[in-house]
């Protein structure tokens, strides 16, 4: 009897302490002046997450399911596209991801590093100022950025199946449509690649070159 009593005692006490560890949680949430931002701040940070952005919002494969335009891409992510189908992944403060119709990548941004392993088929890294980027196939790097510099950089890379090594910065990946807003072969436009190198002189130079003989702003 007095072992039993003992349990049920102790029963009781554990249930006790449960419910006022949740009823203090509940309480502290709606307490005033903690906010939801509040909240997830005292919350471990987490990686970099991507925006998925797909050429007229067709779907690719995201991890073997069937996604479109404004997913959210976690580091570590198998992306595979269709026929016609190119994708950028858009990682905030660190670069874009380009990838071609009928290519098959791995992706990951983690602790100001943005790699992208190539499969199968083409994909352009375009890394900010201040983000190592490097492109991967199985022959090992194909490319990157200076890892101590760490500058801006557009890195071009194609390894189809069945070919004996990538083709690196030749702009075979532009070519091969790689990205949402790509069309068929034509690659990014110059102009796009001016702002992320952070090029302002020369962006005002090409738009100069483009003016002719018109002499309006």
């Amino acid at each position: 009897m007095t072992s039993r009593g003992s349990s049920s005692h102790k029963a009781i006490v554990v249930l006790l302490v449960a419910s006022l560890v949740q009823f203090y949680v509940v309480l502290a949430l709606a307490a005033p002046g903690v906010s939801d931002e509040t909240t997830l701040a005292l919350a471990p940070q987490s990686s970099p997450m991507g925006r998925l952005a797909t050429r007229d919002n067709q779907p690719i494969m995201v991890n073997g399911l069937s996604v479109r335009s404004g997913a959210t891409i976690m580091s570590g992510a198998t992306i595979e596209t269709g026929d016609g189908v190119g994708a950028s992944i858009d990682v905030p403060g660190m670069g874009v991801i380009d990838i071609a119709p009928n290519s098959k990548v791995t992706v990951e941004f983690v602790n100001g590093e943005l790699k992208v392993t190539i499969i199968s088929g083409c994909a352009i890294l375009r890394v900010k100022q201040g983000t190592h980027g490097q492109i991967i196939t199985e022959k090992g790097v194909a490319t990157s950025n200076d890892p101590n510099t760490k500058p801006a950089a557009v890195l071009d890379v194609c390894f189809p199946s069945g070919a004996p090594g990538p083709i690196v910065n030749q702009g075979a990946a532009a070519n091969a449509g790689a990205g949402a807003g790509a069309v068929g072969g034509g690659g990014t436009n110059p102009l796009v690649y001016v702002a992320l190198l952070g090029g302002g002189g020369a962006l005002a130079a090409i738009l100069g070159s483009n003016r002719g003989d018109n002499p309006s702003p």
